[in-house]
């Protein structure tokens, strides 16, 4: 029967819903990490909004790329995954999302220990859903306690979950969780990038690599560019890549309310391997997240690509980022919202070339020693090498 059949414990299934197909970690990292390491790794994720369908050629990786679907239709999508899981030879299911725990649940009720299933996590569901613009705010805090309960309840099916933050295991503290921290570090620094960035520039330039929306200080940095540009005069370019995932129309209005549009510009969402020369053509990196339950314990990846490209930063006063900072001197922390701050600080960066180099160099250093992805793939690796390994 299909059920007894023996799975090839060298072949995985990863699936996303939700996630753009080159999104930087689950592609990128972890899907052609674990292609380069002698996996075979069948690989299904979301379209981009360009249509981008330019996909590297990489021995072991199979490509498949979903039409985009709205959120009350992705359900198709699960019973899809479901089938075609069943239907292959893979051991391994690796879910990016957590509205895939429920294919993670048939699929274990259906085949128990013959599969392995790795849950994914990037972010705390419950936290992130306390802002999601789109459920009314009288209903968040209880439908945040009801999705806890059953995240957790689902998860019991997942053999081993990977969390890419430190924080996030605090909240599952009552489960037995066969776990690891796979931290979501750079994968790589160019030698070409970590140059002065400011001699190929006629204005300083500032850049935000990221979702464009409200609660990551979308408005925030659009302020502190009035603060430089109308109030103190000084020439600065904004260069915000990502999606915009909120009203379009409402983000340009402003922009253009403060006569900013010929110092902000609107890059979209760019390839990972794009990233690195906009930070080489980039002064000085932003990271002014607002205080909401999932940013205050997070350890942003932008920090740490702005490390790796030896761009100097400013991040939101949080107690994580504030480690960072001291300890290694490669950035700066303030109030997100104290634009006039930042500004005094940013004018006085401007003019310290040495500083700006010095800060620049420290944030390799960090890079190189402490957070890179080289580290991290190694625990990816381990992970999926013992599961292989494992007696029957």
């Amino acid at each position: 029967m299909k059920n007894n059949k023996i799975r090839d414990r060298h072949q995985i299934m990863m699936i996303s819903s939700v996630h753009v197909w080159f999104d930087t970690r689950i592609f990128f990292k972890e899907a052609m990490s674990l292609a380069n390491n002698g996996f075979e790794v069948d690989f299904s994720a979301i379209e981009a909004e360009n249509k981008q369908t330019d996909i590297p050629n990489q021995e072991n990786l199979t490509v498949n790329i979903l039409p985009r679907k709205s959120r009350l239709s992705r359900w198709h999508y699960w019973r899809k995954f479901y089938q075609q899981f069943m239907n292959s030879n893979a051991y391994f299911l690796h879910i990016q999302d957590p509205e895939l725990l429920i294919v993670a649940y048939f699929v274990k009720k259906k085949l128990g220990d013959k599969v392995q299933i790795i849950y994914d996590m990037h972010e705390h569901l419950p936290a992130a859903i306390k802002t999601k613009t789109w459920i009314p705010k009288f209903m968040r805090e209880r439908f945040s306690r009801i999705v806890s309960s059953v995240e957790k309840k689902l998860m019991k099916s997942c053999d081993s979950t990977l969390f890419a933050e430190l924080s996030y295991k605090d909240n599952y503290q009552d489960m037995e969780l066969d776990s690891v921290d796979i931290l979501n570090y750079p994968q790589y620094q160019p030698d070409e990038f970590t140059l002065s960035h400011s001699a190929d520039n006629i204005a300083f330039t500032l850049v935000y690599v990221g979702a464009l929306i409200e609660q990551r200080g979308l408005y925030e940095m659009i302020d502190l560019i009035d603060e430089l540009v109308n109030k103190r005069k000084v020439i600065v370019q904004l260069n915000l890549v990502g999606q915009i995932n909120e009203n379009p129309d409402r983000l340009k209005e402003y922009i253009a309310q403060r006569n900013l549009n010929d110092f902000i510009n609107l890059l979209g969402r760019k390839p990972y391997s794009q990233i690195w020369k906009i930070y080489h053509e980039s002064d000085l990196g932003l990271c002014l997240l607002q205080p909401t339950p999932n940013n205050l314990n997070s350890q942003s990846t932008k920090l740490f690509e702005y490390m790796a490209a030896g761009l100097p930063f400013i991040a939101s006063d949080f107690p994580a980022f504030h480690r960072i900072c001291e300890e290694f001197k490669c950035g700066i922390d303030f109030d997100p919202t104290n634009s006039e701050l930042m500004a005094d600080w940013i004018v006085e960066f401007m003019a310290d070339e040495a500083l700006r180099i010095q800060m620049g160099q420290q944030g390799i250093k960090a890079f190189q020693e402490h957070y890179n992805w080289q580290i991290e793939e190694k625990k990816l690796i381990q992970l999926y090498e013992d599961k292989v390994n494992k007696d029957d």
